[in-house]
């Protein structure tokens, strides 16, 4: 973009001044908005188009069927909200990064943390019939500087999947422990949670964290937004980690979330 302006002096044109302004990365954004708004669009239309089927059928269906009916009516109503409360989110976490993180606020104890989600999903794991261990191997683990809704919910998103995509009789074992970085020799508090699930294709690795993702080998049956990797992104992001997987398709995969040790509130 550019603005044009003449330097006229004494009734002379002695010249003009050229403003250029970048705005590719203006455009990017636009696009982005663009493609997220079609997404979102997508996601609720699908849903909702079930309901108004559903609905449709309840009304002129056989009565037989209408517990089925229902049933499929609830699947989808959980699936919007599911999608809604993902969507506000992304959003709160982004404003939060545009407000020089204001919500990360006091120091936190990730062995608690981490000891807490995995008991929250014992009895789960035991219904379906999969193993699910824990063991810390620092112990006593240091602490870092954050708030605990987010990683609690980072932590719970990792193990929820695990389970989610591991069959019976499979296992999900989570591990943390603390290392020094080996760039800078900063401490680092490492928390990893890996399983024997369906794994993840390799030409998918780069994309998995992208809102919307869905693994191509995912099945329609299970629940999900394909927002919950890009939150924990996100979340991780907040909190000056980082994120990555290991994964073979077919033999499992392995998440591991890198945190800084910080043993007191910043000033």
């Amino acid at each position: 973009q550019a603005k044009a302006a003449r330097l006229i002096e004494e009734g002379q044109v002695n010249g003009s001044v050229v403003v250029m302004r970048d705005i590719s990365q203006l455009h990017e954004v636009d696009r982005m908005k663009d493609k997220f708004i079609s997404t979102v669009s997508h996601e609720l239309r699908t849903p909702l188009a079930n309901l108004k089927l559903y609905l449709s059928l309840l009304q002129q269906g056989r009565p037989e069927r209408y517990p089925m009916y229902v049933e499929v009516m609830e699947r989808e109503i959980e699936r919007l909200a599911r999608l809604i409360s993902d969507l506000l989110d992304i959003s709160r976490m982004q404003g939060e990064q545009n407000a020089e993180r204001r919500q990360i606020r006091e120091i936190v104890n990730i062995e608690n943390l981490t000891e807490s989600a995995v008991h929250q999903h014992m009895a789960w794991a035991d219904k379906e019939r999969k193993e699910l261990l824990y063991e810390c191997l620092s112990s006593p683990l240091p602490t870092t500087y954050g708030d605990p809704s987010q990683l609690i919910r980072a932590l719970n998103n990792l193990i929820s999947n695990a389970i989610t995509y591991t069959p019976e009789g499979g296992r999900i074992v989570v591990h943390c422990w603390a290392e020094s970085a080996r760039q800078n020799g900063s401490e680092l508090i490492i928390i990893e949670v890996s399983d024997t699930g369906i794994g993840i294709p390799a030409q998918e690795l780069k994309t998995i964290f992208e809102r919307f993702y869905r693994g191509m080998n995912v099945s329609p049956n299970i629940p999900g937004t394909g927002l919950g990797l890009a939150i924990l992104k996100e979340i991780m992001d907040l909190h000056g980690g980082n994120i990555e997987v290991e994964s073979q398709e077919g033999r499992g995969s392995t998440f591991r979330l890198r945190l800084p040790v910080i043993h007191n509130k910043p000033s």
